[in-house]
């Protein structure tokens, strides 16, 4: 992980462009380097979890903040097949993100009057997370332009601007990723009309310590298993 946050510390104040992020991530987003990440986190001692259980279910770990011109951000996800929400959105910061364990689908969506109807509701990005705004929900209309299923080692691309939704294909599946500079702009989420509001929250859900180490003790048997680079 070393490396990863050494090549970002030097483009901290340079723009990078979808290519150069995709390369970065290819190249110093490993397993090995991944599991020594986790190895730390296992043996330190800490009074907090430095991630939370996301708005759309899955373990969402900040192992690094890159401050500078263009400040970025690594994060571990930790996904869990029926424990992900299908919300379809969009993001604060366009990312690259590498597949390290399991299978992630990814589907993309676009406006389109002669689709699906969505409950529209807008969130702001906040520190580490996104909270809802207080605006009265809408409707709008999507329809689906592709899944994609993607296999461990994995590598690509997600446009901030992009609405998708993703979810392990999976039983779990470990994914990292290097989010770009952050936009001054509302996050989009869109929900199908039936959901139940019994399982969805808008906020995060903070995590314990105890329940930090055990998502990073289940990620280290996974990646100490798997055969990835």
């Amino acid at each position: 992980m070393k490396e990863l946050i050494s090549v970002l510390t030097d483009s901290k104040d340079s723009p990078l462009i979808a290519e150069k992020l995709l390369d970065v991530v290819e190249r110093y987003a490993t397993c090995e380097n991944t599991l020594a990440y986790l190895g730390d986190q296992i043996l330190g001692s800490t009074e907090r979890a430095n991630g939370y259980i996301h708005q759309l279910g899955f373990y969402k770990f900040v192992v690094a903040n890159i401050d500078g011109t263009f400040p970025r951000r690594i994060r571990l996800h930790f996904w869990k097949k029926g424990e992900v929400k299908d919300d379809v959105h969009d993001h604060v910061a366009s990312f690259a993100s590498k597949v390290l364990y399991g299978s992630l689908i990814n589907e993309c969506f676009e406006h389109n009057g002669l689709g699906e109807a969505f409950i529209h509701k807008e969130f702001s990005a906040r520190g580490e997370s996104c909270h809802p705004e207080g605006f009265a929900n809408s409707y709008a209309t999507l329809s689906l332009q592709s899944r994609t299923e993607m296999g461990p080692l994995t590598t690509y691309f997600q446009d901030y601007r992009q609405l998708h939704r993703a979810g392990p294909a999976t039983s779990e599946v470990v994914t990292l990723l290097v989010q770009d500079a952050p936009n001054d702009r509302m996050i989009n989420v869109f929900r199908e009309r039936n959901f139940s509001s019994s399982d969805r929250s808008d906020t995060p859900m903070p995590m314990s310590v105890s329940q930090a180490r055990n998502a990073y003790m289940q990620m280290r048997a996974l990646l100490g298993g798997a055969e990835c680079k």
